[in-house]
């Protein structure tokens, strides 16, 4: 019952039981973040995995987990060293190739690295986590917003006016006609670039004592440049041809005196959001189990 959707190849949101991205609480560390834009779900692609150690999906209330998730409450945990005593490190490189890039580089850069240590017969850990992805891709979108039904077919005769519909017992056609209202194209050249920095830093003076200061960092940049152009029909009667199949949707047809339109721009989108957290957990007694957390978090659009 667990499904991400994807935005530009890569997982964005959460759907867990039929329930859409605002009906599902994201957190980190046990912390509710604050959402994109206009929506109380926190976004997926703005994060890397290389930071992230472990999700949980917990679809039952519990007592201890924050309260608004109403599909789920989804907890993206980082790297805590105490958690893997010992020193441990990767470095990872990629280069992403997108066969749909047109004005970009045509290979681009995904750097990570990760280092964990402890000391002090591992009472003292610290982690540190970095990663750094730029991708350059092109968006191509067609769209008819809707059609209308009936339309004066104008005095298109002959090999101008094909008309695969039925015909009844007189040889009149059956069925109605539709006609798009508009058609429009669209492409985008997108550059986008993403940073991550975590750190995270534990003491732990006996086994059942621990101190958690933890902080994250992030910083997505989205620079398009779009171009696009739209014809809005009239319907006057002025249609000079047209092919319409055995339903009657016309698959093409040549109309006069239309509205043209054209546009182009450009826009730069960046999304930072950062979080800080204190945490003390305290196993009392096997009975008793203290816990403090300090959160502070913000996310911004400019």
């Amino acid at each position: 019952g667990v499904t991400v959707s994807r935005k530009n190849g890569e997982g964005s949101q959460i759907t867990v039981r039929g329930f859409g991205p605002d009906f599902n609480l994201m957190t980190l560390n046990g912390r509710q973040m604050p959402g994109t834009g206009n929506s109380r779900s926190y976004d997926l692609e703005n994060l890397s995995s290389a930071g992230v150690s472990t999700l949980e999906v917990v679809k039952t209330a519990r007592a201890e987990n924050p309260s608004g998730g109403i599909g789920a409450t989804v907890n993206i945990i980082t790297a805590k060293p105490l958690n893997s005593p010992g020193l441990k490190y990767s470095v990872q490189a990629k280069g992403i190739l997108d066969t749909s890039n047109e004005a970009g580089e045509d290979v681009t850069p995904e750097l990570a690295g990760l280092y964990s240590n402890t000391f002090a017969d591992n009472t003292i850990g610290v982690a540190i986590s970095l990663s750094h992805q730029g991708r350059d891709f092109q968006q191509q979108s067609a769209n008819v917003p809707g059609w209308q039904a009936d339309q004066g077919l104008g005095g298109a005769t002959g090999d101008d006016a094909i008309d695969l519909r039925p015909v009844d017992s007189e040889g009149e056609k059956l069925g109605h006609t539709y006609f798009p209202r508009q058609i429009s194209y669209d492409i985008a050249d997108v550059q986008r670039t993403r940073t991550n920095g975590q750190i995270t830093l534990q003491y732990a003076p006996t086994d059942a004592m621990t101190f958690s200061l933890d902080y994250t960092r992030s910083e997505a940049e989205t620079a398009s440049e779009t171009r696009g152009f739209g014809i809005w029909f009239n319907f006057g009667g002025n249609i000079t041809n047209y092919q319409l199949d055995e339903r009657g949707t016309a698959i093409n047809f040549t109309e006069t005196a239309n509205d043209y339109a054209h546009s182009a721009g450009a826009n730069t989108l960046l999304v930072e959001a950062e979080s800080i957290g204190f945490n003390f957990d305290w196993h009392v007694t096997d009975d008793i189990h203290l816990e403090l957390d300090y959160h502070d978090s913000s996310h911004g659009i400019d």
